[in-house]
This record gives C-alpha cells, sequence and structure tokens, in this order.
C-alpha cells in the first residue's frame, strides 16, 4: 500500500512538472486579443478597447470614442493582418459598420493599425497594443 501511494504521488509530480512546459505563440495571443478589441468596439466598450491602445495615445484614443448616444456599431471585424511587415509586430486592418442618427445609413470605417509586441521583464510573454491612436473618425467631421 505504501509503494501505491509513493508511486501515485511520484506520477502526479511528474505530470504536473510537465504542464508549464508549452511554448508561448505570439500569433496566438495576438489573434485572440484582436479580437477581444474588435468584440470591445462592437459593444461601446470603448474604455475597454483603449486598454489595447500604448497608454501615450489612450487619451487621444478615447477622445476619438466618446461616448455619443447616436453612434450605433453594426459590426467590428479584422479584415486583415499581416504578421511579417516587421519585427515583434503587425499590420491589422480593422473594419468598423456604423450608423451615426439622424441618418439610418449603414457606413464603413476603416482603419490601418499598427500592433507591437511590448516584453517587458515584468512581462514574461509580452503583451500587443497599437502604437496610434485612429485618424479623425467620420461621426466627428
Amino acid at each position: 500500500m505504501k509503494r501505491l501511494l509513493i508511486i501515485m504521488l511520484f506520477l502526479l509530480l511528474a505530470l504536473t512538472g510537465c504542464a508549464g512546459t508549452e511554448k508561448y505563440n505570439p500569433t496566438t495571443d495576438f489573434v485572440l486579443t484582436t479580437n477581444n478589441f474588435c468584440e470591445a468596439l462592437r459593444w461601446k466598450d470603448f474604455f475597454g478597447a483603449s486598454r489595447y491602445v500604448v497608454p501615450a495615445a489612450q487619451e487621444e484614443f478615447l477622445a476619438q470614442f466618446e461616448e455619443d448616444p447616436d453612434l450605433f456599431v453594426v459590426d467590428s471585424r479584422v479584415k486583415k493582418i499581416d504578421l511579417e511587415k516587421k519585427e515583434n509586430g503587425a499590420e491589422v486592418v480593422y473594419e468598423m459598420e456604423y450608423y451615426h442618427l439622424p441618418s439610418s445609413r449603414v457606413r464603413t470605417w476603416t482603419w490601418t493599425q499598427e500592433w507591437i509586441l511590448i516584453r517587458e521583464k515584468t512581462l514574461k510573454q509580452g503583451v500587443w497594443l497599437i502604437e496610434k491612436a485612429p485618424p479623425e473618425v467620420p461621426w466627428k467631421k
């Protein structure tokens, strides 16, 4: 009985030791991050979406997307991802379909984003962020 308990304990330790050996894949993380960004904008969670912008540009981002009761987002999606554009970076073509009252016409706004992978000592795997705030959004013009 004692031997069986020792063998089971050894197997448990061996299995838990293998759990953390999976290699980090920044591409998989990037796709998840861009999906989360799109969902935040889709549901008008502009503060949540601002978390995906570098801190220096967050205020400018929020000024573009401040609460507007006349803005309705119909769809929010990534049209294209180019992870080979530069090292530790990606170019993303983002598209939003929206309408802005009093018009009920659905319009499309496209934003070409430059994402960067920021790796710091405290962040082993890094974090993907958009380098710059968007150009002026059309419903503000």
